[in-house]
């Protein structure tokens, strides 16, 4: 982690230096290959997004897109929450000092075990992925401390032309149905585990259906469908959302063609879409979470190796 790190959020390349610094020397000082991350560039990223991001949002890293204890230690100090898919993200996070009430556990395929970190450590908030996983977190209700936060993750519905999309209707890969997320809610309530100082409480939904968006429009319009969904469960069940997790798919570009992601345009929509959850009961206390790991991490990076043989 480079001390000369720059101070505006571009990329860690600049001309011939990598962080700043010649990359002959710290090939010569660390070796070769090696991965050179510019905490300037992590620190200035963060600071950049969450000036864009109106009332009522909050950002969480996605860990999974780089969790190297510099990194996490970078982005903890910015003030940012945590998002984990794992139990090894998740004693990752915790050790580089994020508060276990600013994390989030949203992975699919979760072991016993992860759930039982999850709530030995009371994190903010605990996604259900599937009824049967469901019925584990059930079954682990005494290890919870009064109030432990759950989210139900809805799946994809639908189809997004030339969008790399996770899971659609008629192939759920990840996530619940919104037929099975009331069946859960049912299945919670019928259990008297979300009544007042019970182990559970209901904090909200998750959805997460692409991955490396540069449209804006897109991003907006998937948390506008997020919650269109959850209201409508939410309505019906008769419980007020305090969080929906609106996922990650902030992209970066890859080709020299492509544009970045216009910060501007996806604060503004964001803000007229949380404009009109005050007019709609069940969501006028909710707060919005993004969970952006590349956008924040992969232009703060570099490779850096030695060329050892060249051909004509």
């Amino acid at each position: 982690m480079s001390p000369a790190a720059s101070d505006k959020a571009g990329a860690i390349a600049v001309g011939l230096t990598v962080a700043g610094l010649d990359p002959a020397r710290l090939v010569a000082d660390h070796g070769s290959p090696l991965y050179v991350y510019d905490a300037g560039v992590l620190r200035a990223r963060a600071a950049a997004l969450r000036a864009a991001m109106p009332p009522g949002v909050e950002v969480a890293y996605a860990a999974k897109a780089n969790s190297s204890p510099a990194v996490l230690t970078v982005l903890q100090g910015t003030g940012l929450g945590a998002d984990v898919a794992s139990g090894g993200e998740l004693r990752a996070v915790l050790r580089a000092g994020f508060p276990a009430h600013r994390v989030v556990f949203t992975g699919p395929g979760k072991t016993d075990a992860e759930l039982e970190a999850a709530l030995d450590a009371a994190v903010g908030a605990l996604t259900i992925e599937s009824l049967d996983e469901l019925e584990v977190v059930m079954g682990l209700a005494a290890r919870a401390r009064s109030g432990q936060g759950l989210m139900l993750r809805l799946a994809t519905e639908g189809e997004a032309e030339g969008l790399p999309i996770i899971s659609a209707a008629g192939n759920v890969k990840f996530g619940l149905t919104d037929a099975e997320a009331e069946a859960a809610v049912s299945r919670l309530r019928a259990a008297r585990v979300l009544a007042p100082e019970g182990p559970f409480a209901m904090r909200g939904f998750h959805a997460f259906g692409a991955s490396n968006v540069l449209d804006a429009s897109v991003l907006v319009a998937g948390a506008a469908e997020l919650a269109r969904r959850a209201q409508r469960i939410a309505e019906r069940h008769e419980f007020e959302i305090e969080l929906l997790d609106a996922g990650g798919g902030l992209g970066i570009p890859y080709a020299p063609d492509e544009k970045p992601l216009d910060l501007a345009s996806l604060g503004a929509g964001l803000a007229a879409e949380l404009a009109t959850w005050a007019d709609r009961p069940v969501l006028r206390r909710a707060r919005l979470l993004l969970e952006p790991g590349r956008w924040l991490a992969g232009p703060a990076g570099a490779y850096v190796c030695r060329v050892v043989r060249t051909k004509a």
